[in-house]
């Protein structure tokens, strides 16, 4: 019918989908689910080692040629879906359980879900393809799921 039509245009799409200026990576959470409470280290570690290994000095000591991938600032953004159900919700979306992971590349808005291991962890690189973005050798890039989630330092 019309009136679902008219609906569907006026829900407005959240910034993260329509900025695509820089690659995006949305989490979709519950606060009650202890899933995405033991979740959550690990989203806030990729935060760190993406906007670590992101930074304006490594940049510039790269050769990017035009074609290259270049590491670009990457966006984080969390969506607790108890207090954003319109969002989560949305058909867009139609997030059914928690935690889901969307990457957005840069220039895009369409989202890719990034998978978790089986220990509710991320693997960094699986995260960098996605994202289409590129994490330098050495440093951070190593620590792989088993260690992803624990915190040594």
């Amino acid at each position: 019918s019309s009136s679902s039509i008219h609906n569907s245009r006026s829900i407005t799409r959240p910034s993260f989908v329509v900025d695509t200026n820089y690659p995006r990576l949305v989490q979709f959470y519950h606060p009650s689910s202890p899933i995405c409470q033991s979740f959550q280290p690990t989203f806030i570690d990729t935060g760190r080692i993406f906007r670590s290994d992101n930074n304006g000095a490594y940049n510039q000591h790269q050769n990017y040629d035009s074609g290259s991938t270049e590491a670009a600032t990457v966006t984080f953004h969390a969506i607790n879906c108890a207090a954003h159900m319109d969002v989560c919700a949305s058909p867009e979306f139609a997030i059914h359980s928690v935690p889901v992971l969307l990457a957005y590349s840069k220039g895009s808005q369409k989202g890719r879900v990034v998978k978790r291991t089986d220990d509710n962890l991320l693997v960094f690189d699986d995260v960098a393809n996605v994202l289409g973005v590129k994490l330098h050798e050495g440093g951070n890039r190593h620590p792989l799921s088993k260690q992803l989630g624990g915190h040594s330092k």
